[in-house]
């Protein structure tokens, strides 16, 4: 589906993604973890056209999209959630997800049922559409940032460190619905730092540091790496 093949990213003459080689195939949940400074996120920045790419190539659905703006790779069917879900805090619940429908389609009728769609997925966003989407919970504001997503219907969602900042409970609960978007057909490459929580519901995995990918595997192979087990789970 999506396919890395060493890709290389600088930031002036700094090389901070050095000849990253990684794919997903559909219907499955990729994590790419590794610390902050790793390059996780220049990584999905790169994918959607907003980092420039040195040299290596991008392939969705054996086609080259590392040329392509980032409007026209997400009208290929790549939708992210970025960092600290980007959502729009003084607009409303509804506001933000049409937002999420612009410029792919001018009918109206179709963004009303994905806004409903999203309303039947998370009947709290429903119930207050026209709250400000600032005053809302962290995890409230994961829901919306996922359905303004999801307003797009993608082939791929990228989900940029969806638990950052959350608690616990919330935690689970955004992986709870990483699951549930995957098992309704949505491949997901996941971007993360909570490995623990990565690593219980991804299919494979890819270990990222200094820009460089360290160890991939399935989830069984990473959770049963030694380095793996002393890095991130010896303390949970």
């Amino acid at each position: 589906m999506l396919e890395l093949t060493e890709i290389r990213v600088k930031y002036g003459k700094s090389v901070v993604i050095h000849d990253v080689s990684l794919s997903i195939q559909q219907g499955e949940i990729v994590s790419i973890l590794g610390p902050n400074g790793s390059g996780k996120t220049t990584l999905v920045r790169s994918i959607v056209g907003l980092t420039p790419v040195v040299s290596g190539e991008i392939k969705f659905f054996n086609e080259s999209i590392q040329k392509l703006k980032p409007h026209q790779i997400v009208a290929k069917g790549i939708v992210v959630v970025p960092e600290g879900r980007g959502i729009f805090p003084k607009m409303s619940i509804e506001e933000n997800l049409k937002t999420g429908f612009m410029f792919i389609e001018k009918d109206k009728n179709v963004m009303n049922e994905r806004i409903q769609e999203a309303y039947d997925r998370f009947p709290i966003l429903g119930q207050r559409r026209n709250q400000l989407a600032g005053t809302l919970s962290g995890g409230e504001q994961t829901m919306l940032a996922v359905s303004r997503a999801m307003m797009r219907k993608p082939k791929l969602l990228l989900m940029d460190e969806p638990s950052l900042g959350l608690s616990p409970k919330l935690v689970q609960q955004t992986f709870g619905i990483i699951q549930e978007l995957n098992q309704a057909g949505t491949s997901i490459l996941l971007i993360e730092q909570n490995a623990v929580k990565a690593l219980a519901i991804c299919t494979r995995g890819y270990i990222l540091q200094k820009g460089n990918v360290v160890l991939s595997g399935t989830r069984e192979q990473l959770i049963a790496d030694e380095k793996v087990h002393k890095a991130y789970f010896a303390m949970d």
